[in-house]
C-alpha cells in the first residue's frame, strides 16, 4: 500500500497499511456504458476515496438518513434485506437514488472527485457512487493498526507474567505449609493391633523399662498395663 502513496501525503502512525485494507475500482467501459453506480449503501470502517482516472459523483448522507427520510432498504431476490457476505444483520443497502430524486432533503450532500482528488467517508455514512466509465480509484480502510509480529507477541506475554506475578505477591497472604512426613514419635506411637494412633495407649502388664514396648488401645488391650503418653513413648525412645 506504501507505494500507492506518494511523499506528499502518508497516513498516520497508528492506521494499518496492510494490502486487506486497499481495494481498487475499475468502471467497466464499453460502446454502450458511460457510467456504472454503486448501490447507495454504508461502509463499517472510515477509508479514502482517491480518484485515479475518470471521475466520480457521489451523494453522502450521515447515519440515520434512512429513518429521518423514510427511505426503503434494498429487498433481495429472496424478498429479504441486502446484507454484505452476512458479516452484518444490519441492512446496508437502500433501494434509493438521490440524484434523480427532486425532493431529497438536505441531508444529502454531493461531492464530485477528479483525478488526484480524495473523500474521507466517515464509517456508517450512506454514499451513492457514480463513475464515469473507464475510471480508475483507490479505496483505503482506515483500520487500527495492530501488531502482530513474534517479538512483539514475546515482549506482550513478559509484561503480562511480569504482571500476574506482581499481583500474586501482593494479593497472596504468605502460607505456611506444614510436612505431611510422619515423625518418629508417630510412626511408632500406633496400636499394635489395630495399627491406630492413640494417645494414650497401653503398655503390656509388667512391663520394665528396657524391654521391648508393645501399645495397645483401649478396645485391643487385654490385661491392665499402665497408659503411655506420646511424651512417655518419646522418652522411651530417647533413652
Amino acid at each position: 500500500m506504501k507505494k500507492a502513496l506518494n511523499n506528499r501525503w502518508q497516513l498516520p502512525n497508528d492506521v494499518s497499511c496492510s494490502n486487506n485494507n486497499l481495494q481498487v475500482f475499475f468502471s467497466h467501459q464499453n460502446d454502450t456504458m458511460t457510467v456504472t453506480r454503486s448501490q447507495t449503501h454504508y461502509d463499517d470502517e472510515p477509508s479514502l476515496l482517491v480518484c485515479i482516472a475518470g471521475t466520480k459523483s457521489i451523494w453522502l448522507a450521515p447515519p440515520g438518513t434512512e429513518l429521518q427520510d423514510g427511505l426503503d432498504y434494498w429487498i433481495d431476490d429472496k424478498g429479504g434485506r441486502m446484507q454484505t457476505q452476512g458479516i452484518s444483520k444490519t441492512p446496508r443497502y437502500l433501494n434509493y437514488n438521490p440524484s434523480t430524486d427532486e425532493y431529497r432533503t438536505a441531508n444529502w450532500k454531493h461531492v464530485f472527485l477528479g483525478p488526484g482528488d480524495t473523500l474521507y467517508l466517515p464509517a456508517k455514512w450512506w454514499h451513492d457512487v457514480h463513475s464515469t466509465a473507464g475510471s480508475v480509484a483507490v479505496s483505503i480502510n482506515l483500520t487500527a493498526k495492530r501488531n502482530t509480529s513474534p517479538k512483539r507477541k514475546e515482549q506482550e506475554k513478559k509484561i503480562r507474567r511480569k504482571n500476574n506475578n506482581n499481583k500474586k505477591t501482593e494479593s497472596s497472604p504468605s502460607i505456611v505449609r506444614k510436612s505431611k512426613r510422619m515423625t518418629a514419635t508417630d510412626r511408632g506411637f500406633r496400636c499394635c493391633t489395630c495399627q491406630l494412633l492413640f494417645d494414650p495407649l497401653f503398655a503390656q502388664e509388667g512391663y520394665v523399662n528396657g524391654d521391648r514396648l508393645v501399645l495397645k488401645c483401649t478396645g485391643c488391650r487385654v490385661d491392665n498395663g499402665a497408659s503411655v503418653s506420646k511424651t512417655d513413648f518419646l522418652h522411651h525412645l530417647n533413652f
